[in-house]
């Protein structure tokens, strides 16, 4: 392709919602080409027609040239649905490798007609008008433009860059090793880095990038390295490009929106509205945006960190005038926060936006802060008001006005902090435990370990109509004292919530140090019994989380994208706080066996591993999985596709080593 300016070919391997695909294509269309010549490559791999047929109307009435590459059925690639909810989007690394093909069939259709760069971007992405210039002009050979996502919805919003190693969100030198505290401190401040507008160096990035000529000539590419284990293909892109001795960046100036989810299309809407891209926001969309806005302002607004408190965070959602307000504001008491003798947290809830007009809107909302000042505990209700205006096409906020209740602002002592209770040694562990129908699976090895890292155990007999019960007291004997309490009528099938609350009411009777809450068919690796003793002696810490191996067979767990509890960390050992106000998940089902606000206390992960014994018997499977059928049939508290899964006759399993 020949042109008196740069030639720019924009990329993307599309399977997408209709919905979401529009949007990208809106954006697409708007993004600002300064003299550039433009080119799409479209590699269309979806499954929904309608989408299939968004992007042929996009090839007939784009100005520019565009190639749209039609996947075909018989074409040697590997083939699964692809499931993407409200939750996460759920990889296999079968689709990984699809999408790498595709990645590398846009390279060789942008290297045989001579393009200067290749853009690669993601189709549920929408991008602001002046990425494409913005990045050109850098003049890096690879640079993303970021974007921020909740990866899980009670995440915090992360970047798609990260600064080395697998997602590790700092810089890191070889061989170097960090605190736990140091090392959230680090990635505290790399993450605020990367919200002021500017150019960085990372260590990886993907998925909204631009590449020069001369890396694809030097033969970088998506496929995979055969000695690397990494995840994704954006990883493997990464290390060829630095091998080759390319540097990778981020710039920060215009971050893209992602739509991870079906429920964040009103506010892309918003978002291409305020950068004058017309798509038909109406006002529930605005609202939507303006609650999301209000919301983070007003936890802003009334929370301190005690670790490290921030004074910009969150000045970008108010007007320049209500902005340096809100900093001076905080200025005045940086000295107290810093110090620990202000700690505050916000909560809001019951949010309504009202009287939006074309420039100015308003939000409601009920707001409770609550902390400790000066070794006071607090906590104080609210009606707030959030007023809004539009400058330069973007909603801001231009004044937050309380009301508090009548006698809300008395101090009440519902804050744990001031209070809080830590031994540095002489720590007891208490075993928490729910049992039904155990007698001939697992309980008796699991209680066996148990009693040796444990000082105590409340069981509760969930109303067992075989000989569970004596197998317990018989294997615990006279080995540490036991509180055994039967039921008279089982909870566990109709309302695990009170069950697993009944059993806190009752560990918690004798003021335990610590409560490590266990169920019948788990074990930790052997290496826990005595590690598990030394880490409840220290003062830092309230609380310790696991990984969890779901167990096949004796000698293999089960690793697929829908099984992978081994991959996050579960909160099962826990210091008790008797000042600590505790709240609790009411589902009937998949509830938590602790309380829902537990992760408020400060807690770290462990490296010790557990094996959940409870899947390896083929009879037991089938029980669990006509179990859930029948009490969560559409998957409301759980995951309906999991569900489906339980009785696959060829599950992926790895083996296991001590």
């Amino acid at each position: 392709m020949q042109s008196c300016n740069k030639a720019i070919l924009i990329g993307s391997p599309v399977r997408q919602k209709p919905e979401i695909l529009e949007l990208f294509l809106l954006s697409l269309q708007a993004l600002k080409k300064e003299g550039y010549s433009i080119a799409y490559c479209l590699v269309d791999d979806n499954d929904d027609e309608r989408s299939s047929r968004l992007l042929e109307q996009f090839r007939v009435e784009s100005t520019d040239l565009v190639c749209v590459f039609r996947v075909k059925p018989n074409e040697n690639l590997p083939n699964e649905n692809f499931i993407r909810d409200e939750v996460t989007h759920r990889w296999t690394s079968e689709l990984v490798w699809r999408v790498a093909a595709h990645k590398n069939r846009i390279i060789k259709y942008a290297l045989a007609n001579e393009f200067d760069y290749l853009f690669l971007v993601d189709s549920d992405l929408v991008l602001h008008p002046h990425t494409l210039v913005q990045l050109v002009n850098s003049g890096k050979d690879i640079i993303s433009e970021i974007f921020w996502t909740r990866w899980q919805p009670d995440m915090p919003e992360l970047p798609q860059v990260w600064g080395c190693d697998h997602y590790t969100l700092y810089e890191l030198a070889p061989g170097e090793k960090l605190s736990p505290d140091y090392a959230r401190l680090r990635q505290q401040e790399w993450l605020e880095k990367l919200r002021k507008p500017g150019v960085y160096r990372v260590g990886g990035l993907g998925a909204c990038t631009l590449i020069a000529r001369p890396v694809l000539e030097r033969g970088v590419n998506f496929s995979p390295l055969y000695n690397l284990s990494y995840w994704g293909e954006d990883r493997h892109f990464c290390v060829r490009a630095v091998a080759s001795g390319f540097e990778l960046f981020v710039d920060t100036h215009f971050p893209a929106f992602h739509i991870y989810r079906v429920s964040d299309i009103p506010k892309a809407k918003v978002y291409l509205a305020e950068n004058g891209i017309h798509c038909g926001v109406d006002l529930d969309d605005i609202g939507h945006h303006l609650l999301d806005k209000a919301s983070q302002a007003l936890v802003y607004y009334g929370t301190t960190d005690y670790y490290k408190h921030d004074l910009k965070a969150g000045l970008e959602l108010f007007a320049p005038e209500t902005r340096n307000v809100v900093y001076r504001e905080r200025v005045k008491c940086k000295s107290e926060i810093e110090q620990g003798f202000i700690v505050t947290y916000t909560e809001v809830s019951n949010m309504a936006p009202s009287n939006i007009t074309s420039d100015s809107a308003l939000v409601k909302a009920r707001v409770r802060n609550f902390g400790l000042y000066h070794n006071r505990n607090f906590m104080n209700e609210f009606e707030a008001r959030v007023y809004f205006r539009k400058y330069d096409q973007q909603w801001l906020i231009e004044s937050i006005d309380f009301s508090p209740e009548e006698n809300a602002s008395k101090p009440k002592k519902l804050l744990w902090w001031s209070q809080r209770v830590a031994k540095p040694r002489g720590n007891r562990i208490t075993l928490a435990m729910v049992v039904r129908n155990e007698a001939d699976r697992y309980l008796r090895i699991v209680l066996n370990q148990a009693k040796h890292i444990v000082d105590e155990a409340v069981i509760i007999d969930d109303c067992s109509t075989d000989d569970t019960p004596d197998l317990i007291r018989e294997t615990i004997k006279d080995d540490i004292p036991l509180r055994l309490i039967c039921n008279k009528e089982p909870l566990f099938e109709n309302n695990e919530s009170r069950l697993r609350q009944a059993l806190w009411e009752e560990t918690i009777k004798n003021r335990p140090d610590w409560i490590l809450c266990l169920d019948a068919d788990e074990l930790f690796e052997d290496k826990a019994v005595n590690a598990l003793r030394q880490m409840v002696n220290q003062e830092e810490f309230d609380y310790f989380s696991f990984r969890i191996y779901d167990f096949w067979d004796e000698c293999h767990y089960r690793e697929e994208p829908l099984w992978s509890a081994h991959l996050r960390y579960y909160i099962l050992l826990v210091r008790y706080q008797p000042n600590f106000n505790y709240t609790w998940n009411q589902n009937p089902l998949h509830c938590g066996r602790f309380p829902s606000n537990i992760a408020l206390l400060p807690g770290i992960q462990s490296q010790l591993r557990l094996k959940h014994l409870g899947w390896m018997n083929p009879r037991d499977r089938l029980v669990k999985y006509l179990r859930y059928k029948r009490l969560d049939p559409d998957g409301i508290y759980g995951i309906k596709e999991q569900y489906e899964s339980i009785l696959d006759p060829f599950p992926r399993l790895v083996q296991w080593e001590e």
